[in-house]
């Protein structure tokens, strides 16, 4: 009882955000945090402060009881620090913090008063969404990845199914408006929803297509209070989703509004979202990570940020160096196209589904999938 009402009464009497940053940061890091503080200071609720000095055991105590959120950097984010177990402490040193990015974002989520019934809101807009899709009645779903294969979806009409893309494909405005896409998916803090230029780039490009075309965005629910303003113009064309469900890609969202807990997008949203709308799925542009590739895998140029992923990899060292440690390059697709993906795959098989690739994977998942228009790149339309 009295640990509800000290979280009530922090939540709703404090104002505010202040950035504790260590003098002792990595030139680059450090330049990343004042950066990020900058621009996300529009988003929060109250100012931004940033504190670049050694503050003594009670001036740490004053600012937890003070602000609405405490981000801290370097010695700050050791564990045993006396009050780093306070859920209102969030760690956004991007030289230490894998997670850095998404730190931002459950900050923010702390900070943003959203209306009561933000939820149900979102939930009555995915509602109409899967409606007015399944009103088509097509038999399929095409999802498309940022693979080197997409490169070649502009010579194909895919207008006999649902048609879901995934996050950088925006940038290509051509293909975009040639699949005339139902919905398109982000789900990463770092490269989709943060201050950094691939970000921004990105957010761009969405916007420009959401101008153009008459296309749903969907997104985890966690950047909720963020999309909120910086994608207010396109209003119910912008659907939060909650996560934390089990590892089922054949869930009915419309009666458990939640997507699997699955980590890569294609597990988290474009799988499950194709499910939903046909017990067909077509998979096109996730080609795997080969043995020369860097990073994750190789993206298509044209559906991608190469020369700006080279600064995150600098500025965001922590996050690469937990997912794709030089010692295990294969850490990432083994852990989230590997086991995890081919048992949810099986059991939605299992239960009548289908996932067909249209080019070839070395995910070990999906590589695993049946390969069919294997030749599909002839003037034979996929019907």
């Amino acid at each position: 009882m009295l640990t509800s009402i000290f979280r009530w009464t922090h939540r709703h009497l404090t104002e505010g955000t202040v950035v504790l940053l260590d003098p002792d940061s990595g030139a680059e890091q450090k330049q990343a945090v004042l950066r990020a503080a900058t621009y996300y200071r529009r988003f929060f609720r109250g100012e931004i402060a940033v504190q670049s000095d050694n503050p003594s055991f009670f001036k740490l105590l004053w600012m937890a009881c003070r602000f609405r959120s405490v981000l801290t950097t370097g010695k700050y984010r050791e564990p045993g620090f006396p009050i780093n177990w306070l859920p209102w402490f969030h760690r956004i040193d991007p030289g230490i913090d894998a997670q850095a990015a998404w730190d931002w974002h459950i900050a923010l989520s702390r900070t943003v008063k959203l209306p009561r019934d933000h939820r149900d809101t979102a939930y009555r807009a995915f509602q109409s969404l899967i409606e007015r899709l399944r009103a088509r009645r097509v038999e399929r779903s095409y999802v498309f990845g940022t693979g080197p294969s997409l490169a070649s979806a502009d010579r194909r009409d895919f207008g006999d199914g649902y048609r879901i893309v995934c996050n950088t494909i925006v940038r290509d405005a051509g293909l975009m408006n040639q699949l005339k896409p139902d919905i398109i998916v982000a789900a990463d803090a770092l490269y989709h929803f943060s201050d950094t230029a691939h970000a921004c780039a990105f957010r761009e490009d969405l916007k420009a297509r959401m101008r153009e075309l008459d296309v749903t965005f969907c997104y985890p629910a966690l950047f909720e209070a963020y999309v909120r303003q910086e994608f207010s113009e396109f209003g119910e064309r912008c659907i939060p989703i909650p996560t934390g469900g089990s590892a089922d890609l054949t869930r009915d969202l419309l009666k458990d509004f939640r997507l699997p807990d699955m980590g890569n997008i294609l597990g988290l949203m474009l799988l499950p979202l194709a499910c939903n709308l046909a017990k067909e799925v077509m998979l096109l542009g996730f080609d795997g990570r080969k043995p020369n590739d860097s990073l994750f895998w190789s993206n298509s140029e044209r559906h991608s940020y190469p020369s700006l992923v080279e600064q995150l990899s600098r500025e965001y060292p922590a996050f690469y160096e937990k997912y794709v440690p030089r010692s295990s390059p294969m850490a990432y697709v083994q852990t989230f196209h590997g086991d995890t993906l081919d048992l949810a795959l099986s059991t939605a098989e299992q239960a009548g589904w289908r996932f067909v690739m249209m080019a070839p994977s070395t995910s070990p998942a999906l590589a695993k999938r049946p390969l069919e228009y294997a030749n599909w790149n002839s003037s034979e339309s996929v019907r």
